[in-house]
């Protein structure tokens, strides 16, 4: 008897789509922590275009990976918006980190204080260039997550994640 793990992997006929220089990955192409349990997460329909929709976690993570050219730099990070009011004591996370066991960077996000049912991009302006002594994967990982409180978070609208080349200042 086969037995359904409990967390999401993403999908792999979803793609990143390419929409004026930014690419963004939809919700099924994102791999969920618990997102298989409908008592935690409630994820669009296959070919469906709405958000991932968080109902009630404890444990929260959110996962994309993009290939892209190690020497440049990227803006990261996930568009969202919530259903309801976040928790005042509850920070999330947004962690970028070059192939599966390269050094990480990540940046705190407070939701506090978020108006409601509005579309924002967490974090802002958070970009991330690469060290030449990081890993040589040419894999960019990025992770919405928290997992060092123990509050229970829901109400938490995924639209899609994003990848932004831009320009360091520094030239091609």
């Amino acid at each position: 008897m086969s037995i359904k793990s409990p967390h999401y992997p993403s999908d792999p006929s979803v793609k990143w789509k390419e929409e004026g220089g930014l690419f963004i990955l939809k919700p099924r192409g994102l791999s969920i922590t618990w997102g298989n349990e409908n008592r935690y997460w409630h994820l669009p329909e296959p070919n469906e275009d709405g958000p991932a929709k968080l109902l009630n976690v404890c444990l929260l993570e959110v996962e994309a990976a993009r290939e892209i050219d190690p020497k440049k730099s990227y803006q990261i990070g996930f568009r969202v918006s919530l259903m309801r009011r976040w928790a005042h004591d509850c920070p999330i996370f947004i962690m970028a980190k070059r192939g599966e066991r390269g050094n990480y960077i990540s940046r705190r996000v407070i939701l506090e204080g978020r108006p409601l049912h509005e579309e924002f991009d967490i974090p802002e302006n958070f970009v991330v260039k690469f060290l030449p002594g990081d890993s040589s994967e040419p894999k960019l990982h990025i992770c919405l997550f928290d997992h060092w409180t123990s509050n229970w978070k829901g109400g938490l609208l995924i639209h899609h994640a994003f990848v932004r080349e831009v320009n360091d200042g520094k030239g091609k």
